[in-house]
C-alpha cells in the first residue's frame, strides 16, 4: 500500500483541485473495482501488479460498468507483454511510476478532459 500512497498527493496539484479521500487509495484489485463503483471517479490510476485481482482484470471490470471512468495505468513495468493486456482491457494509456510528477498530472488532466 505504501507505493500507492506516494501518489495520493497528486490530487492537490490537479486544477481544479480533485478531492481524493484517503480511502480512494486501494492496494488490491477487487477493492479498487468496488471503490470505483462507489465513487464514480472521472479517472482511475491503476497499477498492473496488485494483490488478488490484478490490474488488468480490475480495469476490465471497472470499464464494464455503466458510464465508466477512464483508466490510466501507472506501473513500473514497461514491456509490451505487461502493457498490452491493460490497453486491450480498455486502459487509455500508461505511465511509468518514475515519470515526472508533471507528466502524471498531465495524463490525468488529459484523461479527464
Amino acid at each position: 500500500m505504501a507505493k500507492a500512497r506516494r501518489f495520493s498527493g497528486l490530487a492537490d496539484d490537479v486544477v481544479p483541485p480533485a478531492p481524493v479521500p484517503s480511502s480512494a487509495v486501494r492496494a488490491d484489485g477487487a477493492a479498487a473495482v468496488e471503490l470505483a463503483g462507489d465513487l464514480a471517479p472521472d479517472v482511475v490510476l491503476m497499477d498492473l501488479r496488485i494483490p488478488g485481482l490484478d490490474g488488468v482484470e480490475a480495469t476490465r471490470r471497472i470499464l464494464a460498468a455503466p458510464a465508466p471512468p477512464r483508466v490510466v495505468v501507472l506501473t513500473t513495468y514497461d514491456t509490451d507483454g505487461d502493457i498490452l493486456p491493460a490497453v486491450e482491457a480498455g486502459a487509455i494509456g500508461y505511465l511509468l511510476k518514475d515519470s515526472p510528477r508533471e507528466d502524471i498530472l498531465a495524463a490525468v488532466r488529459a484523461a479527464a478532459a
